[in-house]
């Protein structure tokens, strides 16, 4: 708990890595049982990739939603309005895209 408080205190000031900590910060959540504070991290994640153009670490988040949502005791299914599968179809077209390598297992 205090890593995460640490790393987001951290990027207040680094715009760069905003992406990948509020992945890891939603992954953090939802590990602990609170999917739904998950979700709003990742969607936070993906606005800040976006927004900063950083497709390697949206790849990375992308796959991290779909996989997590596909769980059997996800009781998310959908986010955003995408569901799973499309997250990991996004992902993949991403790092194909851009030729870097994602465990998609």
């Amino acid at each position: 708990c205090q890593s995460v408080k640490n790393a987001l205190n951290n990027v207040k000031n680094f715009a760069p890595d905003r992406t990948e900590v509020f992945r890891l910060v939603g992954l953090y959540y939802w590990l602990n049982g609170n999917q739904n504070k998950a979700a709003k991290w990742w969607s936070m994640s993906l606005r800040e990739g976006e927004r900063l153009k950083s497709c390697a670490e949206l790849a990375r988040t992308y796959l991290e939603i779909g996989k997590r949502l596909i769980e059997e005791r996800s009781r998310i299914h959908e986010l955003n309005g995408t569901k799973a599968d499309d997250y990991i179809l996004k992902a993949r077209a991403l790092s194909e895209e851009m030729d870097i390598q994602l465990n998609l297992s």
